[in-house]
């Protein structure tokens, strides 16, 4: 018996119907050949790009960015690097096309977490790691907390009633 070591087991507990037609399914996405970076195949990416979009609604598949891939034939890797066009060639058209996929992607996930269909818990960790949503608390800088804004006249003048007070008695302890 292994040992219980939660997301491990959770996903060796997938149900068999689960498991058989997602495999199917990623198997047909991944027969429909690769697409090249070059220019001359933007038309046809986006082609497979509504394909893939379209077999997942027919499959009632979440799309996600490796479903993409699969069907496109390349790895994610490959994806980001048309993005970014990392090694040059790569179409303005291709960059945006890959860009809206990616925000569709990214849209339907928030849909999912803002109508409760996905915990909020999950739906944050998420967007952190798929987004590249963060915890963003206010910096301030040290420099900004040193400014003086007041005289010591104007400090005096608006606590004068507290300066103004008879000395408090110390208690005995």
């Amino acid at each position: 018996m292994p040992k219980n070591n939660f997301p491990n087991t959770t996903i060796d507990n997938l149900p068999d119907n689960f498991v058989v037609d997602s495999i199917t399914s990623l198997q047909e996405l991944a027969a429909m050949g690769k697409i090249s970076g070059s220019p001359d195949q933007d038309g046809e990416f986006e082609q497979r790009v509504a394909q893939i979009i379209e077999f997942c609604k027919r499959k009632k598949m979440r799309l996600g960015i490796e479903t993409l891939c699969g069907g496109l034939g390349i790895t994610r890797q490959t994806l980001c690097d048309w993005e970014r066009n990392t090694y040059g060639g790569i179409s303005e058209r291709r960059q945006e096309a890959v860009k809206q996929v990616k925000q569709l992607i990214y849209a339907f996930l928030e849909q999912a977490g803002l109508s409760g269909k996905v915990h909020p818990t999950t739906y944050i960790w998420l967007s952190k790691n798929w987004m590249k949503y963060r915890d963003n608390m206010p910096e301030e800088s040290e420099s900004d907390r040193l400014v003086v804004t007041r005289t010591a006249a104007e400090i005096a003048e608006r606590h004068k009633a507290a300066l103004e007070l008879p000395d408090l008695e110390c208690p005995e302890l």
